[in-house]
């Protein structure tokens, strides 16, 4: 069986939560460039210049972990087998998935003057947000002969992108705030959509037929295999906004952002619509077998069963989640550091919420690490880890996850994510004169140094 239909289908059948990125705590990790991606007021205080090297970011919600696939044969050995459907009593009515994979391919900024710094960077990002209902994923494993006598309900909404990201953002910045703005563009590269959900399977009370009442679109937009460049940094254009603020009150620090506004891509180019609408007889997947079915025949059998209509021409809208980040940070001493962190996330009218405690110690001036504990996906219990080590004061390496406790468990584990990475760090500390003109001008004691 085609290896990606396999991927597909797994997708389709695990969904959990629908949300974003979901990423809270590195709005803390102030010391970290990579903060700035959360709240463009936000940069790093010591050297003038910071490189991101490529890094990676992931994250994925599920209602089912990895040890819930895995059966147990006659001969005593453990194995894989999602299509074996020994999960599906643990799926709800209605099942969500969220995943994201963001790769930082770059990233710099530099100062332009001595209140002004210049950020830039670019990602390659893929979202995954998926609706199943329970019965989809009993029909795609069991067959149609479970539902006779009654209606399934099996529409699957469907929302997946490849996408490409260029970023340009300005912060000014002095002793007492910072302001930032970013602009940008939104590409994308590939992308399946679902639009309408009705898929309804009923046994008709007459004839005792299966019947099937339809009213699906899935919209799919490929590769540029003939200009795959082009096609990453200019097909299917979008924009998209961010801009923060940061108040420094001395020892209390205050900051807001919201990003991603007025987010959408206006997909265009390379698309297929794949419609099916009316009322037919459905003769059932009795003779699919996922596990040892080619592309084609699969693909075949869909198609047939559910009359579906194949146009060469697609158009969707896809809209990127509206985020928002408010938070406090109150220096302790030099060294030690308390936040808080208010957080939401808004998509298609639904708004998912999270809040983070934190507290970060400054080691020797070479690591800085902290600790957050929260709400996150409607979890109270999310114990989070942001570390910085800084090596020969020019290599900087991080990790940053809103729930260490999963990586000692990750095959029980539904929900993960993180972000890790290296960045170099050159050039003179920008703020020594700033330091010396709050301090010459007896303002320190009032509103305290930045950090």
């Amino acid at each position: 069986m085609n290896p990606y239909i396999r991927i597909i289908l797994f997708l389709l059948i695990i969904s959990q939560t629908l949300s974003a990125q979901q990423e809270q705590t590195l709005n803390f990790a102030t010391d970290l460039w990579q903060s700035n991606l959360t709240n463009p007021a936000l940069l790093p205080s010591g050297k003038k210049i910071h490189i991101s090297l490529p890094s990676l970011y992931f994250n994925a919600n599920s209602p089912l972990s990895i040890r819930d696939l895995i059966v147990k044969k006659s001969n005593g050995s453990r194995a894989i087998a999602p299509f074996y459907g020994q999960w599906l009593d643990k799926l709800q009515e209605n099942n969500y998935y969220n995943g994201d994979v963001q790769m930082l391919t770059a990233a710099v900024s530099f100062p332009i003057t001595d209140n002004l710094q210049v950020s830039g960077h670019h990602l390659i990002s893929s979202s995954q947000n998926f609706m199943v209902p329970r019965d989809a994923a009993s029909l795609l494993i069991r067959g149609n002969g479970q539902f006779v006598g009654t209606a399934a309900e099996f529409g699957t909404r469907i929302g997946a992108d490849l996408r490409s990201e260029f970023g340009l953002a300005l912060t000014y910045h002095d002793e007492l705030f910072s302001l930032g703005a970013r602009i940008k563009s939104q590409n994308g590269i590939a992308g399946i959509f679902s639009r309408g959900n009705k898929l309804r399977l009923v046994t008709d009370t007459s004839f005792y037929e299966l019947r099937l009442t339809t009213d699906y679109d899935l919209m799919v937009f490929g590769f540029d295999n003939n200009n795959p460049i082009m096609g990453t940094l200019l097909n299917n254009g979008g924009v998209s906004a961010d801009f923060g603020a940061r108040i420094n009150l001395g020892k209390l620090k205050l900051s807001a952002s919201v990003l991603d506004a007025a987010g959408s891509i206006h997909w265009r180019k390379r698309g297929k619509t794949y419609s099916t609408s009316g009322d037919v007889e459905f003769r059932g997947f009795n003779s699919l077998d996922p596990e040892n079915t080619s592309y084609q025949r699969l693909k075949d059998t869909i198609r047939f069963a559910l009359n579906i209509k194949e146009q060469e021409s697609a158009r969707f809208v896809s809209d990127l989640p509206l985020r928002a980040y408010i938070g406090a940070n109150y220096e302790v001493t030099e060294n030690f550091r308390l936040g808080g962190l208010f957080y939401s996330e808004s998509l298609n009218g639904e708004t998912k919420y999270g809040a983070m405690a934190n507290v970060t110690i400054n080691y020797l001036k070479w690591l800085r690490v902290g600790a957050t504990l929260g709400l996150r996906n409607e979890d109270k219990a999310n114990l989070g880890i942001h570390a910085g080590l800084t090596l020969y004061n020019t290599a900087q390496l991080y990790f940053v996850t809103d729930n260490i406790l999963v990586y000692g468990t990750p095959f029980s584990t539904q929900k993960f994510n993180g972000r890790i990475g290296c960045n170099l760090l050159l050039g003179k500390n920008p703020e020594e004169k700033l330091t010396k003109k709050i301090k010459s001008n007896k303002m320190t004691k009032r509103y305290g140094t930045m950090w």
